[in-house]
């Protein structure tokens, strides 16, 4: 599902000069002073393997090059499964086995169910009041427990359905009128997505949602740059020459500003609409159950305003982010891959047999479509590198882990390894037909939403949202590129790494219609 700067090395690193730049930096102010001792080497002996570490800067020239996730996975082939990697100050342990997995996040769970603390949290957040990395605790359970069972049940996912079925449907109607000319499709689904999220979140008439959203994809970007005070923590000085810092700053004033009118506006109709059993209005939105809630509820904290905006912003961001992210590689894998898509269109046709539209009672019918979307996040996990805290010291596979050690488990590694899956590299949807692997944390070689007790909440939502869109999409229209070659074809897959893991370039696409649209904009029987 997270969206926020997850980890260091999740971010690519800045062009070589300017990297050169900031070691030799580095090296002129350490030059003279004692040497910081790193308690890690001295006081544990087993550490996993690793690369060589330099002075100050650590292996962090090993991160050259590639992004994160595949840099990550070149180095665990040299130096195995479980690695150590002196990133600055920061000592990670990188993790690319299933069953160093099974013993972080199920048998040593609760050692590990801390998130690193990152300055772009601090500067885009309410100090850590999100349940994402608020650290782990009794105030995390609680709001854990809030989002899950009064936002994120099965039940509220499915009172959100009118929401999902008409803003796909609208989209629908907005490829029928391209009228099989070219258009960016990556857009048109990240537009929909950030719709379908905001109304959920801040309700079907709230006037501020355009400023909202287009913050929020300001947040997406800023989110994605390296920061060197996180990898060099006790240097403090440098936050106060960050620019990005600087910027992240001010664009979190904005929000914040958008926010309070938001809220406000929800305070005023709740208050008018509120009924004599003291319950908020039935089919309420994010901000009226919070708002209610902390009025009434029996919590051990009370839930300020700050709470409210931070998990407004986070159910946001991770949402239209993750989503957006599996719809644009299904369908360049399936474009890839014609014969894959020819078979889900097939099963969607048949199973529909003429009627106007997919709805989502249908979508269970649809095992291949399913097997489509699991596949797709086998290969493009919309988080590919997951990111733990030790909070204590314990041992994995035999190695001796650090007390304050950062985990991060490659997640994209795990999905394309061979030792798990045949032919990793193939987009083959067969292989989830017939199997018990899914992605609510029942397998640790394939965990595209994380695991355990921080798994993201908000599969349920997540996927209804994706498998109505992309059945919709294969419904109704066939599919060929926008540049006018003909499938099947290499089509371009390159990746571009921020916080998360989304296609380089747009899928610019032509979609020709099977259907005559109808002209008014309500949904069709």
């Amino acid at each position: 599902m997270t969206k926020f700067v997850l980890c260091s090395t999740m971010i690519p690193l800045p062009p070589p000069h300017v990297f050169l730049t900031v070691v030799i930096i580095f090296l002129f102010l350490a030059f003279g002073k004692k040497k910081r001792r790193s308690t890690n080497k001295d006081s544990i002996s087993e550490l996993p393997p690793g690369p060589k570490r330099l002075p100050i800067i650590g292996s962090l020239l090993q991160m050259r090059g590639a992004s994160p996730h595949q840099a990550l996975n070149n180095l665990a082939m040299r130096h195995g499964p479980i690695m150590s990697l002196q990133l600055g100050e920061i000592l990670a342990i990188v993790i690319t086995s299933p069953k160093a997995v099974m013993e972080i996040l199920k048998i040593h769970e609760p050692a590990f169910a801390q998130r690193p603390r990152l300055g772009v949290v601090e500067s885009l957040s309410y100090e850590y009041s999100s349940f994402t990395f608020s650290p782990y605790g009794e105030y995390w359970r609680q709001m854990r427990k809030i989002c899950v069972l009064e936002f994120l049940s099965t039940k509220r996912v499915m009172s959100f359905r009118s929401i999902r079925e008409q803003e796909v449907w609208n989209m629908i109607k907005a490829i029928g009128d391209f009228d099989e000319k070219p258009f960016n499709l990556s857009d048109l689904m990240l537009s929909v997505i950030n719709k379908v999220i905001a109304r959920a979140l801040l309700g079907d008439r709230c006037k501020y949602q355009e400023e909202f959203i287009s913050l929020m994809k300001e947040v997406m970007l800023l989110s994605g740059v390296l920061e060197f005070p996180d990898l060099f923590p006790s240097m403090k000085f440098l936050q106060y020459t960050s620019r990005v810092k600087l910027a992240r700053e001010r664009l979190h004033h904005k929000i914040d500003v958008i926010l309070n009118y938001i809220i406000e506006d929800h305070k005023a109709k709740l208050e008018s609409v509120i009924n004599n059993e003291n319950k908020p209005p039935a089919g309420g939105d994010l901000v009226d159950m919070l708002l209610h809630l902390q009025k009434t509820s029996d919590l051990k904290f009370y839930i300020t305003m700050e709470v409210i905006k931070n998990v407004t912003m986070e159910l946001f961001s991770v949402g239209t982010e993750s989503s957006s992210i599996v719809l644009e590689w299904a369908m360049s894998e399936m474009l890839r891959n014609p014969r894959v898509m020819q078979k889900a269109q097939l099963e969607i046709r048949d199973h529909l047999n003429g009627k106007s539209l997919v709805k989502e009672s249908d979508i269970e019918s649809l095992g291949y479509l399913k097997a489509v979307v699991k596949e797709t996040l086998r290969l493009h996990p919309p988080i590919p590198l997951v990111p733990r805290e030790a909070r204590e010291r314990c041992k994995i596979m035999g190695y001796d882990i650090p007390s304050k050690a950062n985990i991060i488990i490659n997640a994209w590694a795990l999905g394309r390894d061979a030792e798990n899956w045949i032919n990793p590299e193939e987009f083959l949807p067969e292989r989830f037909l017939e199997s018990s692997v899914d992605f609510k944390g029942n397998s640790f070689h394939y965990i595209p939403f994380g695991n355990g007790r921080r798994i993201c909440p908000g599969i349920n939502y997540a996927i209804a949202g994706i498998e109505l869109l992309l059945a919709q999409l294969l419904y109704h229209f066939d599919w060929g590129l926008g540049d006018g070659k003909k499938l099947p074809y290499v089509l371009d897959m390159e990746e571009t790494f921020t916080i998360t893991l989304r296609r380089k370039n747009p899928l610019v696409m032509i979609a020709k219609s099977r259907i005559k649209f109808a002209d008014e904009g309500t949904l069709p029987a």
